[in-house]
């Protein structure tokens, strides 16, 4: 068993194949002579980038599976048959999983298309039919609902607020808050919410559909497929993560949006190399900040709210460094204190002033 980490310059292409034809997998394409692997490209910003490889497995020309390698895909592979189990319409079903010297290679079904996110960009597709088929997808997925329990869903919230309580970017101020102020609002809200759930991919975005020329459609990767009690996730990732052209002003309820925040944090921080995943945080932590003012409506009438909503930074820079350093003298003493349900929105505001200043 090997005991080297899989990298990019650990197993070259033949190799590859030479497991898979070892392993049998390559028979089920009945004349298996001109196989080759073509490379895709690295994400950048994955943490995994050196540990992972992603392949187009053709036969000559002609594309035949897309084909992941690194260690430790067990995870990803149960995920792949679970979501094309729930949702066969949509889903890109697993072909082969090899174990082989501590390296993993999952291959699933290659589907012929382009994404409605290159199809608009296009001009290939109007931003109508993107929505029409974003739709479809969305009406694909509600057919996976089946019925469930309060104490269900506020298992899955608890779940992810557990987790975000151990990210490291996070100070003891954002930790009391998180607990003490946010998540008491939303797992009240999530226990008095009808109790079903769905499966969903996880990344539900316009790169993520594939389109056909005889208008099939398909929803690709799963990393982060689940069955969840907040399929409002994915109208949100659609409106928060795409281009314009996709975008809607579907509205949110506050405890919910910074749910869904919290969450990306805790999936960026999994994810996302050291670095990158400091800067989502960053933008994260504003977004709950401005939350977390719509949660606690008692700071609606406060003078520094008026100033972070009115104020542009280029004229009021000198007032909002006076008022953060109101707040960061108010939050210390906050900090020695125990009374953290009433003064709690102040580190946020204290956040979104620090930003705006900087």
């Amino acid at each position: 068993m090997s005991t080297a980490p899989f990298s990019s310059n650990t197993v070259s292409e033949s190799e590859i194949l030479r497991v898979l034809r070892e392993h049998g997998v390559l028979q089920t394409w009945e004349n298996n002579v001109g196989i080759l692997l073509r490379a895709l490209p690295i994400n950048p910003r994955r943490a995994d980038r050196d540990r992972r490889r992603s392949f187009l497995l053709c036969q000559q020309d002609q594309p035949l599976a897309h084909l992941t390698v690194g260690p430790k895909l067990e995870s990803l592979h149960a995920r792949t048959q679970a979501f094309s189990q729930a949702c066969p319409e949509l889903a890109c079903r697993a072909l082969f999983f090899v174990q082989h010297d501590g390296i993993d290679y999952l291959a699933r079904e290659y589907v012929p298309g382009t994404t409605l996110d290159d199809l608009v960009r296009a001009n290939k597709i109007s931003a109508e039919q993107a929505a029409e088929s974003r739709a479809r997808a969305l009406r694909a997925l509600e057919q996976s609902t089946t019925a469930s329990m309060p104490e269900a869903a506020h298992a899955e919230a608890s779940e992810i607020f557990s987790a975000f309580e151990q990210l490291p970017t996070l100070s003891r101020a954002d930790r009391e808050i998180i607990r003490e102020t946010i998540m008491p609002i939303v797992l009240g809200e999530v226990v008095r919410r009808p109790s079903t759930r769905r499966w969903s991919n996880g990344d539900f975005t316009p790169r993520n559909l594939i389109l056909n020329t005889a208008g099939e459609l398909r929803l690709i990767d799963y990393e982060f497929a689940q069955i969840t009690h907040f399929p409002e996730e994915d109208e949100w990732r659609w409106q928060t993560f795409s281009s314009p052209d996709f975008r809607s002003t579907t509205p949110f309820p506050a405890w919910m949006e910074t749910f869904f925040w919290l969450k990306q944090m805790v999936l960026s921080h999994a994810n996302i190399a050291p670095g990158e995943d400091a800067k989502d945080a960053d933008h994260a932590l504003e977004r709950i900040a401005q939350q977390l003012l719509r949660l606690t409506p008692s700071a609606g009438s406060s003078l520094v709210r008026h100033l972070i909503a009115q104020s542009p930074v280029r004229e009021e820079n000198a007032r909002l460094v006076e008022a953060n350093a109101i707040l960061s003298d108010k939050l210390q003493r906050t900090l020695n204190s125990r009374s953290w349900r009433l003064t709690a929105w102040l580190r946020a505001i204290r956040r979104v002033l620090s930003n705006r200043s900087s």
